[in-house]
This record gives C-alpha cells, structure tokens and sequence, in this order.
C-alpha cells in the first residue's frame, strides 16, 4: 500500500512512451499510455501521429512521458570486440567528431557495443516544443538502445521495433539490426498485446517506473533536471491540490461549527423571547391580582357583615376571573334628575334599594373555572340563591359575566 501510495505520489496513474522515427521517409509519433491498476500495468490508450502539436488532443495536460529519437538524425554503429572506455569507443565509432556537440548513449555487453549520438541542437530543440506545450519529458534515449530494458520480459528471442530487430541473449542485448522494410508484427510483452512500432514506447516506460539504467550517456544529469523539474511540478500541484482540499475542509467543518452555534443562538433567542412573554404575562397577572386585592380592599361596605360577605366572595374567586364591578343592595331604580314634573320628580329622587341583593360583573378567561366558582358560591350557607343574569358577551378569551347574588335572611 505505502510502494503504491508513493508510486501514485510521485507518478500519478497514467504512464507514457512516446518514440520519434521515421515512416515511409515522414516523420511519425508512436505513443503508449498505460494505466496502473491494482498492482499491475494495463494498456490504457495507443495511438499515432505526425507533429508534436497534435499530442495535445489525447494527452493531458502536464502528462510525464519517455522520449525516443529514432528518426534519421539519430546516428548509430555496432562496435564488436570493444568493451573500454566511453572516450575511446566513440573515438573508434565516430572518429573526429567533436563531442560537446552531440549527445550519446551507449549499451555495451561482453562482447559488443552499441553506440547512438544525435546533435545536442536537435534534442534541445524538440525537448522544447514538449515543454511548450505543458508536457513533462522526464527522460529520454536515442535510437533503438533503450530495447534492452526488455531483455528481462524477452530472454533468448528476437523482436521487432518500429526499424530494427532487437536480439537478446541471457539477460542482455545481442545484437540491433536496422531494417529497411519492417511490417506490422504483434507481441504479448508481460501480458501486455502490442505491436512492433511500441515496444520502445513500453521499453521506455519500463525505464522509468523501475528507475533502472541499462546504458550510459553523457545526459544523465539532463534527465536528471528533467525529472527533478517534474517532481517539483507534482509536489507543487499536489500540494495546491492538497492546501485547496485542507482549506475547503476547513471551511465545511466552520461552516458546521457556524451553523450548530447559529442554531443555538436562535434556540436562546427564542427562549430569550418566550422568557420575556412569560414575565410580561407575569406582570399583567400581578396587575390583576393587584388590581382584585385593591378592589376588595377599597370597597367599603356599610356594615361588618357586608365585609364579610366580600371576604367570602373574593376567598373563592379563581384566578382566571376579573371582578369589575360588585354592587352590594343595588338600587332598584335609577334617578333621574329630570323634573317634568314635580310629582315624577319626588318619585323619580326617591331611592329604592334591592335588599339582601349583591350583583357582581366581570370577565372569565376559563369557562370550567367560572362554573367551579358558581358551584362553590352555591354551597355556601350564607347564599340562597345564585341567578346568572348575563354570560357569553366579550372576545373569546375573556367572556363577560353578571351574577345576582340572594343572599339569606
């Protein structure tokens, strides 16, 4: 799991090999993509075409690859016999060429070199054109010598490139033979179904998901910045990929936080409000028991016994119920200043009062409360007789009441 996480870190999951040669004398571009996938690497995508440009259209931007020349810029020899120093075979191969012009790669067995150069120009230029276009070339070989990453998968055989056969002889490469006309052949490489035009393509790719090295050149420390300058892109996109991911889960979980805290401000405001409705219900219910207390307090009655009966009155009266007016021995009738005549006016002045009689009015918030209260005035010995004169008038959370009280003789 760590092998893949690190492999994923510093690759991703998409792996490329690309060769640049020559097809019926036009430049051509053979490219092979692999995936990695549980372990294993499988064809993801395989295609061709004629300019650099057009690599666009089929690669991701910022797509990491292995680069071939193998086209006609690309000299080549096979030395026999030869295994010494790196000076003296190109001397031998090449001789009076001026070295700090070209790059060079060499792949040397027991008893054979094989020698690639190509003019630094070139490379330098075509390395370029990639990085214009946002894609990482982390590597890249001349000729036909980067085969021999395959002498592992191909033991003791021989294989077609795109322009030449690669022979292979315990563990190691044998022998390259340019062909001048080579047609299509298939192969199964590692479980991998591929043609002849991209076993270089694979080879390539081979080289640098395993990071081993089968020649020597003199632009080892090129590819080197190359693929440093490709792990710095990766670890700066990743790690802006990552610092996004931290920063967007970071302002999820405040947002979270804001909401859940939001959520209980609004839980204590409504408290808050639901506190301040309660005392201000409260205060109004201590007006009214304010207002009850003043009223039986103030009221003043004519006799001991009218007090007592007020006392009495108001020891029953529920809270649900307001007491505006209580009348003790009402008058009969009302007095009316007007003097028509001065009969009617002596009549009209004089008082009649209804004796034994108490009228009480006011409003009931809870009917079941104002029928206990009828019940309890009712038991009492002191009353004969409890009429209801008017109940039902009002809103309907405060019903209007007037009660005729008859009391014993």
């Amino acid at each position: 799991m760590l092998s893949q996480l690190l492999t994923y870190g510093k690759f991703g999951h998409l792996f490329c090999g690309i060769e640049h040669t020559i097809i019926d004398g036009k430049e051509n571009l053979n490219v092979l993509i692999l995936r990695k996938k549980k372990g294993e690497l499988l064809i993801e995508n395989t295609f061709e075409c004629d300019k650099i440009v057009k690599l666009n259209d089929q690669l991701q931007k910022g797509q990491h690859l292995f680069l071939i020349i193998n086209d006609e810029q690309v000299l080549f020899k096979v030395l026999k016999g030869v295994n010494d120093s790196t000076q003296k075979v190109i001397a031998l191969a090449f001789p009076n060429l001026k070295i700090e012009d070209f790059y060079y790669e060499i792949c040397a067995s027991s008893d054979i070199t094989f020698i690639a150069i190509c003019r630094k120009e070139y490379i330098d230029s075509i390395l370029k054109e990639y990085n214009a276009l946002g894609l990482n070339v982390i590597n890249f070989s001349l000729g036909n010598l980067i085969g021999s990453q395959l002498s592992s998968y191909v033991n003791n055989s021989a294989i077609n490139s795109s322009n030449a056969r690669l022979a292979f002889l315990e563990n190691s490469i044998s022998n390259i033979e340019k062909l001048e006309n080579n047609s299509l052949t298939k192969y199964t490489i590692n479980g991998l179904k591929l043609t002849n035009k991209l076993v270089l393509p694979l080879a390539g790719i081979i080289a640098y998901y395993t990071n081993q090295e089968t020649t020597v050149s003199n632009f080892k420390r090129l590819n080197n910045e190359l693929s440093d300058n490709f792990k710095y892109k990766r670890v700066f996109d990743l790690g802006l990929k990552v610092g996004l991911s931290i920063v967007f889960v970071l302002l999820l979980v405040s947002f979270l936080f804001f909401s859940y805290y939001a959520t209980e401000i609004n839980s204590l405001n409504n408290e808050v409000e639901l506190n301040k409705t309660n005392k201000n219900s409260f205060v109004k219910l201590a007006d009214e028991v304010e207002k009850k207390e003043r009223l039986v307090t103030n009221f003043s009655l004519s006799s001991s016994r009218s007090s007592w009966y007020l006392d009495q009155i108001a020891e029953a009266l529920p809270h649900a119920i307001i007491l505006s007016e209580i009348q003790f021995q009402p008058l009969e009738k009302s007095i009316n200043p007007d003097p028509d005549s001065y009969r009617d006016y002596r009549e009209e002045k004089q008082i009649v009062i209804q004796e034994y009689i108490i009228i009480i009015k006011g409003k009931s918030n809870s009917s079941n409360d104002f029928s206990s209260w009828i019940n309890k005035l009712e038991q009492q010995n002191w009353i004969k007789k409890v009429m209801i004169q008017e109940y039902g008038t009002g809103k309907k959370t405060a019903t209007a009441f007037e009660l005729k009280i008859e009391l014993n003789k």
